[in-house]
């Protein structure tokens, strides 16, 4: 199992779905552009990044398909909902597929861990894997809607 890790610092605020939007139709617009751009930034500091690690000597760099990936959350003080972890990473999460030449519709999310650490507090880190190493539950022959 080869395992890529990307760092990023923490995700813009108006990337997250509980940020605050205007009440007035202009502040609506106003912060649908400040989330557009914030997306695009987002997106450009992952392509880098990712382009940095493989060029670091990831192994079999090259060649390397992710088929999952693993969330890590850095913080210190008020815990964040996991799922809100995960939105707030999505344009993280497009910029590395595209450097991996992979969908990001076909990544799985391993899980998401929220690690409270005082020194690396206000990042995060995706960890690319190149095998599943969750459960497949239909394959164990476990809860199935269909039957």
């Amino acid at each position: 199992m080869t395992e890529v890790k990307v760092r990023l610092e923490k995700p813009a605020a108006a990337l997250s779905p509980n940020s605050v939007c205007g009440s007035t139709p202009s502040g609506v617009w106003t912060n649908h552009l400040i989330h557009i751009g914030a997306k695009q930034r987002a997106r450009k500091k992952a392509v880098k990044a990712a382009q940095e690690v493989l060029r670091g000597g990831a192994p079999d760099s090259a060649d390397f398909r992710p088929v999952e990936y693993v969330l890590v959350w850095y913080y210190y003080g008020t815990k964040r909902d996991a799922d809100n972890c995960l939105a707030s990473c999505k344009a993280y999460l497009d910029g590395c597929a595209e450097v991996f030449k992979v969908n990001d519709r076909d990544l799985e999310c391993a899980g998401i861990r929220r690690v409270r650490d005082k020194a690396l507090r206000g990042f995060i880190e995706l960890r690319f894997r190149d095998v599943l190493t969750q459960l497949d539950w239909e394959a164990e022959g476990g809860f199935c809607l269909e039957q």
